[in-house]
């Protein structure tokens, strides 16, 4: 600073004595550290055009002789400076430093503001790393940039992916980063950030990033144990054969699993494309066994086989239960089949088995005569009975080793079972004529007394031993003063013993809707119906006798008749053909009372 001081004195007793018109200045060098001494400095008149300009050197090897100082004289420029001209100093090149002007005074001198060299951006890049590998063809380029000046303008990218050029260039303001989306196909790649200032220096990364693009999976050719199954807790050794064309095998891994446990095996390298692991397998099952392989780019394969350890004892298990009709009807003769594995490594000798019409530890009963067979190891074995279907819901079992007279390993795997449904409904349908008059499924017919060609009115079906009062039926779901009962029908499936059918009474009439009934011409309304079979032109409905009753509604405590009933319509569309009625039944209707469990009785009410 004292020489700057002594420098504008000298300058000032020199503008004294000679006819020059001085311009002096400061130039502070740049943030980074570059000195401002020696640089070239410009001075012109923007009004005459930058060509028309003088150089000074800063510092004491310049006109000024000071450090960082620099002093020109505007008369020189060619057409001289004249007060009131405009007068702009600048000093170009890597460190610019932009301009600062002043005007011509009568003073003879002029004092520029201060200049600072203008430091470059500097730019690092940081992901993808040099010689990296990605796995995923969207990438984020990610270049880091500072400048000392605050001075930031934009950052470029630039890459070799279609040719060396620039690929997307954005406004930056600030210090910090700048993340570029780019979508790659798989291959080597090289990239680089521009990054510029307001001053328009520019600056590369000091070298350019290369990566790849990777996005295919290791190839696992074949995964190979050293035996075909093992019998009991053993050491296997498992090969894994793989190959990465691109990025190379990272790491292979085998792991075993079953049903309760894991375990991983680092493999080691054997030979060629060929990875080994020692596994331990220490439950008898089915293991997957797995290879797992990585390459260097974060790829990653998996291949298994399923791998079976036996018990080396003998161990049986009943597979599924069949039947070889699945909706028979009451009587029918159902063949029940189930096979019998025996997974063990030895023999299971003579041992019982047995079918059961439930669970055989939960009083189940005993279908037929126990059956005696032999099991190899790692064998099968068919059996089978014929059962006669009853109605409703029946889960029938297959027990093996019914005495428990074989060493196994695991006995609670020895029974299985299957459910089956009889349907609790019998449907009947025909035709009204002077010949026959009633007919069902079954083709029981009944004679007519009298020829007739058209009829209407009502058939019934109720059990052999009710008494019917015909003059005193009500519908179900309706009490003796026509209010309503809530509970009849589940009343019902409790006297028939249906209640957890499912197609029990409630579950039929569950989407019910209501009709009515004339009986001994007397209208009986509010008739819970049912389509009888898929169509609504035959319905079925429930009446009950309150002559029998006591309570004033249908109760299981007063057991009332009950009457099935369904209209007469002559020639209409059945499920079956035309014919002239249409309804169904409980087949327990039967049983209701139980002095006769095998017939009902059907009405007619004709008119």
């Amino acid at each position: 600073m004292k020489k700057f001081v002594l420098f504008f004195a000298f300058f000032l007793l020199f503008d004294f004595c000679s006819a020059t018109h001085s311009v002096v200045g400061y130039v502070g060098d740049a943030k980074d550290g570059t000195l401002a001494e020696n640089s070239t400095i410009f001075l012109w008149n923007p009004a005459n055009g930058i060509n028309d300009n003088l150089t000074d050197l800063v510092g004491v090897n310049g006109n000024s002789g000071v450090d960082n100082s620099y002093m020109f004289d505007c008369e020189l420029l060619s057409v001289g400076c004249n007060i009131g001209d405009e007068i702009r100093v600048e000093i170009f090149g890597d460190y610019p430093t932009g301009y600062v002007s002043t005007y011509v005074t009568g003073a003879g001198f002029d004092i520029m503001n201060n200049l600072s060299l203008n430091s470059p951006p500097v730019v690092n890049l940081s992901f993808p790393e040099d010689l990296s590998s990605v796995n995923s063809s969207n990438v984020e380029l990610n270049c880091s940039y500072f400048d000392l000046d605050s001075n930031l303008f934009n950052v470029t990218l630039y890459g070799d992916w279609d040719g060396w050029h620039a690929e997307e260039t954005k406004s930056i303001f600030e210090n910090g980063s700048s993340i570029f989306d780019v979508v790659f196909g798989e291959g080597n790649f090289s990239w680089n950030c521009l990054v510029s200032d307001v001053f328009g220096i520019s600056t590369y990364a000091s070298e350019n990033f290369s990566f790849s693009v990777d996005l295919t999976k290791p190839v696992i050719s074949s995964i190979v144990v050293n035996d075909s199954h093992v019998c009991g807790n053993t050491n296997v050794r498992v090969n894994c054969s793989t190959f990465d064309n691109f990025s190379g095998i990272d790491e292979v891994v085998v792991r075993a699993r079953n049903f309760e446990s894991e375990q991983n095996y680092s493999a080691i390298f054997l030979e060629g494309d060929t990875y080994y692991a020692d596994i331990f397998l220490s439950k008898v099952g089915e293991w997957n066994i797995s290879c797992i392989v990585s390459d260097n780019t974060g790829n990653i394969a998996l291949s298994s086989i399923i791998f079976d350890e036996y018990s080396d004892s003998a161990d049986l298990i009943v597979d599924s239960v069949f039947f070889d009709e699945l909706d028979p009807v009451e009587g029918q003769g159902v063949f029940v089949n189930a096979t019998l594995h025996n997974q063990g490594c030895l023999s299971a000798d003579d041992f019982l088995v047995g079918f059961y019409n439930g669970d055989p530890d939960v009083l189940g009963v005993q279908i037929g005569e126990n059956q005696t067979i032999s099991i190899p190891g790692f064998s099968s074995f068919n059996v089978n009975l014929t059962w006669k279907a009853e109605i409703g819901i029946s889960e029938l079992f297959v027990l093996a080793d019914v005495d428990d007279s074989v060493s196994e390993y695991n006995d609670s795997n020895n029974k299985n079972s299957s459910v089956i449904s009889v349907g609790s409904w019998q449907e009947f349908y025909g035709n009204i004529s002077g010949d026959k008059i009633l007919s069902s499924s079954f083709s029981f017919n009944m004679s007519a007394w009298f020829n007739e060609s058209s009829f209407g009115g009502n058939i019934f079906v109720s059990d052999s031993e009710s008494d019917i009062n015909w003059f005193a039926l009500q519908a179900i779901g309706r009490a003796v003063d026509n209010s309503t009962a809530s509970n009849d029908f589940s009343d019902i499936d409790d006297l028939l013993g249906m209640n957890f059918f499912k197609d029990s009474v409630s579950d039929i009439f569950q989407n019910k809707t209501y009709s009515s009934f004339v009986v001994n011409k007397r209208t009986i309304s509010n008739v819970p119906v049912v389509n009888s079979t898929f169509n609504s032109d035959f319905v079925t409905g429930v009446l009950w006798d309150m002559d029998d009753d006591i309570d004033g509604e249908f109760s299981q405590a007063d057991k009332e008749d009950l009457v099935f009933v369904t209209n007469v319509q002559m020639g209409n569309q059945g499920a079956y053909g035309n014919y002239d009625y249409e309804l169904k039944i409980p087949v327990r209707l039967r049983e209701y009372y139980s002095a006769d469990t095998t017939d009902v009785y059907l009405y007619y009410d004709l008119v």
